[in-house]
């Protein structure tokens, strides 16, 4: 919770010099979703069937607000260190990466966003580990599945989560 309140909101530029938003990103996350309606609501255009048999984190609480952070091979998309908390943050599952693709559905017409706290075995033993991602360009939008393993280049980013219980 206190790992990122002290942080002032700033443009941040993509991978590509396009501007996306202020840092942190602002999520309202349900775990209690079923994932095929959460994937319904993305209204993606192309889905990888393979999203489907990811595990989900789950959560007693009905949602949660998250603070969601874009990170790239080089640190995050504005240079920012995060003040030196980047530490605090964590992988985003599925159900953060579908609410984030909801929430901010142009964002991964700009670059892939890649959700490292979900992965999945896929294919004969031992299987390749598999993880979910955002893609898209100007005519669609789509929720995919690559390899864990992959050398994820410098034109992908990471959703990181540094999240708080909300009460009501």
């Amino acid at each position: 919770m206190a790992a990122t309140a002290g942080l002032k909101a700033k443009k941040i530029l993509t991978p590509h010099d396009k501007e996306l938003g202020s840092l942190p990103f602002r999520l309202d996350v349900s775990y209690r979703i079923p994932l095929a309606e959460a994937v319904e609501l993305g209204r993606y255009e192309l889905v990888d069937k393979a999203v489907f048999k990811l595990p989900l984190l789950g959560s007693k609480e009905t949602f949660v607000r998250c603070q969601a952070h874009l990170v790239n091979e080089s640190g995050l998309t504005d240079g920012d260190e995060l003040e030196g908390r980047i530490h605090f943050l964590r992988h985003a599952c599925i159900e953060e990466l579908l609410a984030f693709g909801y929430h901010y559905p142009e964002a991964q017409r700009l670059f892939p966003i890649v959700a490292f706290g979900s992965t999945v075995r896929i294919g004969s033993q031992p299987g390749v580990r598999q993880t979910p991602y955002l893609a898209g360009n100007a005519g669609e939008r789509r929720l995919c599945m690559g390899a864990r393993d992959f050398a994820w280049s410098n034109a992908f980013c990471f959703l990181m989560i540094a999240c708080q219980i909300v009460t009501e």
